[in-house]
C-alpha cells in the first residue's frame, strides 16, 4: 500500500451515473473516495449493490462522511469562497424560476461546524430564487446549477482534509461542464488563480472497461497500472508547468514539448489496453486548473488552491497553490 493513497474524488454527486466509468478511473488511481452524509451512508450500496461489493471487496472504495471530513476552516473556506462567486456574477445568467431539482445536505455546506457563516450564504441565495425550503431536516433545496457550483468547490477544498488522513484527494469527473466550470471560477480576475488556468483537453489512451469485471482489471492494473498513475500524474504535473511558465512564449514552447510526450505515452497506453482487450480505443482523460504563486497578505490565494504543485512542476521559489479537475469517459464513436 503506498504511503499515500491517491482516489480519484467523484463531484459534484456523492454517487456516480454510470458504474462503468469508475472501472476506468482504477487504472489511474488507487480507488475511489465519495463524499456521503452519514444518514446516506447505505445508499451506495443499495443503488449499485455489485459494484459496491466488489469496490469494498478490493478496498477500492472510501466514503468520507462530511460530518466528520468537514471541519469549521473548511465550512470558513467553503463560506468564504463561495461568496466571491456570488459576487463575481458568475452565476448571474442563471434564469429566474428554474425548477430546484436539487438538494445539498446541510453537513456538506459545513453548516454543524459553521452555522453562522453558512447561514448567511442560504439568505442569499434564497433571497435570489436559488435555495428553497428544508428538506426534513438535513438538507435544503436548492438550484441543481448552484448545488454544482458548490461541491465543485468543496472537492477542492477537502483536498488538505484528505491529505491529513494520508489521502490525494482528486477531484474527478464525467461531465465535461462540472470540470469547465471550475476552470472558468479559477479565470476570475478577483482570484489568485486568474490567468494561470490551463485546460489538457481528453486524449485516448485505452480501452473502455465498462464491460470489464473488476477482478480482471486489477489483474491488468497489476501488470501496467504504474504507467498508467503515471500519466495521469504527468498530466496535473503539466498543468502545473505550464500555469508558472514565465511568459506566453516560454508556455508554447514547453506545452509543444510536454504535448508531444504526452501523446507518446497516451499511444503506448492504448496500444497495451487494446493488445489486451482488442476492443476499439475510445478511453479518454483530460485535465484543467490552475497553479499560483500566493503572494504575502493575499486573501484568496489559498480559499480554492490546497497545496503545492510538485508533480512534475518545476521547484517554486514561492509558496504555490492549485486547483484541478480529472475528466474520464468513453468517446462517441
Amino acid at each position: 500500500m503506498p504511503e499515500q493513497v491517491t482516489l480519484a474524488f467523484y463531484y459534484p454527486g456523492w454517487l456516480w451515473s454510470d458504474a462503468g466509468w469508475l472501472k476506468n478511473l482504477l487504472l489511474f488511481f488507487d480507488g475511489i473516495g465519495l463524499l456521503v452524509p452519514s444518514y446516506m451512508r447505505d445508499a451506495p450500496e443499495l443503488h449499485d449493490p455489485a459494484m459496491v461489493a466488489g469496490l469494498r471487496e478490493h478496498g477500492l472504495l472510501e466514503l468520507l462522511e462530511p460530518e466528520e471530513l468537514i471541519d469549521r476552516p473548511a465550512a470558513a473556506k467553503l463560506a468564504e469562497s463561495f461568496g466571491q462567486l456570488l459576487e463575481s456574477g458568475l452565476l448571474k445568467d442563471l434564469k429566474d424560476g428554474d425548477p430546484m431539482t436539487g438538494s445539498i445536505s446541510y453537513s456538506r455546506l459545513g453548516y454543524g461546524v459553521a452555522e453562522e457563516l453558512i447561514q448567511p450564504i442560504l439568505v442569499e441565495l434564497r433571497a435570489r430564487g436559488f435555495a428553497g425550503e428544508d428538506v426534513d431536516g438535513v438538507a435544503v433545496r436548492i438550484d441543481h446549477r448552484v448545488r454544482a457550483a458548490i461541491l465543485t468547490l468543496l472537492a477542492q477544498i477537502l483536498r488538505a482534509r484528505g491529505a491529513e488522513r494520508g489521502l490525494d484527494l482528486v477531484p474527478a469527473t464525467d461531465h465535461r461542464r462540472f470540470q469547465q466550470n471550475l476552470t472558468e471560477l479559477l479565470d476570475q480576475p478577483s482570484l489568485s488563480s486568474a490567468g494561470h488556468v490551463l485546460s489538457l483537453d481528453t486524449t485516448v489512451v485505452g480501452v473502455d472497461l465498462s464491460s470489464v469485471g473488476i477482478d480482471e482489471i486489477l489483474d491488468f492494473r497489476a501488470e501496467h497500472g504504474e504507467e498508467y498513475r503515471a500519466y495521469a500524474k504527468d498530466l496535473r504535473g503539466t498543468v502545473a508547468e505550464l500555469a508558472l511558465a514565465p511568459d506566453d512564449a516560454a508556455r508554447c514552447d514547453l506545452f509543444a514539448e510536454r504535448q508531444t510526450e504526452l501523446n507518446e505515452s497516451a499511444s503506448r497506453l492504448a496500444r497495451i489496453s487494446s493488445r489486451r482487450w482488442e476492443g476499439p480505443v475510445n478511453l479518454m482523460l483530460g485535465v484543467g486548473g490552475a497553479a499560483w504563486t500566493v503572494h504575502s497578505g493575499d486573501p484568496l490565494g489559498l480559499l480554492i488552491g490546497a497545496g503545492g504543485v510538485a508533480l512534475g512542476a518545476q521547484r517554486p521559489t514561492e509558496p504555490q497553490a492549485s486547483a484541478l479537475s480529472y475528466i474520464c469517459r468513453a468517446a462517441q464513436l
